[in-house]
């Protein structure tokens, strides 16, 4: 095929539009399958607990879920994006092969769980950070309670900032100052990201 049959192939391709009722209602279904895994996940995750369990338990939540959606219509669906467990001082998409028995959740550790799921291609990811404990009422102070503070609030700000016109730059630099008020220092080499759905990008 030559760059120009290419081209023109290219050019009659629809791009998915958020106008389009059913593009919505595909990416609702998305999310909804991933909350409801994330949760699942969440759940499960207790101390003794070994981490490739997880998330194969999340991998397996989403294809059970998936199956449910949209069954009279041939399309894709189901993992978008392996579930992952990140305790501590792994930063995040931590996804173990299944041979991997090695990591154990214990008492106190600070847990990150992502995962993503999709519908005919469209993808809607969910994540969350606990502290893995036996006791769900229990509270956390120190380094543990700052770092989760830290994230909380500076996910709020950073949402807050993207509208037209803000650059991920300046989005950059709030979640710095907001992890410096709490003594913790923002992951370096992990970048926002242009998102393109309608046709136009906007950063998130």
């Amino acid at each position: 095929m030559s760059d120009t049959e290419m081209m023109d192939d290219a050019s009659d391709m629809t791009v998915p539009n958020l106008s389009n009722p059913e593009v919505v209602d595909k990416f609702k279904a998305a999310a909804e399958i991933a909350n409801r895994a994330l949760a699942v996940v969440v759940q499960a995750a207790v101390p003794g607990t070994v981490v490739v369990d997880l998330c194969a338990l999340g991998d397996t939540t989403i294809t059970q879920l998936s199956e449910g959606v949209y069954a009279k219509m041939k399309i894709e669906k189901g993992i978008a994006f392996p579930t992952c467990i990140s305790p501590n001082h792994i930063c995040g998409h931590y996804s173990p092969l299944a041979s991997d028995r090695s990591l154990v959740l214990k008492e106190g550790d600070l847990v990150k769980v992502d995962l993503g799921a999709h519908v005919d291609g469209l993808i809607a990811t969910a994540a969350h950070s606990f502290v893995c404990t036996a006791n769900p009422q229990q509270q956390f102070t120190g380094p543990i309670a700052d770092v989760i503070c830290a994230a909380h609030f500076a996910g709020e700000c950073a949402l807050r900032m993207c509208r037209p016109g803000k650059t991920s730059e300046e989005i950059s630099q709030v979640i710095q100052d907001v992890a410096a008020v709490f003594g913790c220092n923002a992951l370096e080499g992990v970048s926002s990201r242009r998102h393109c759905v309608s046709g136009q990008c906007s950063p998130l």
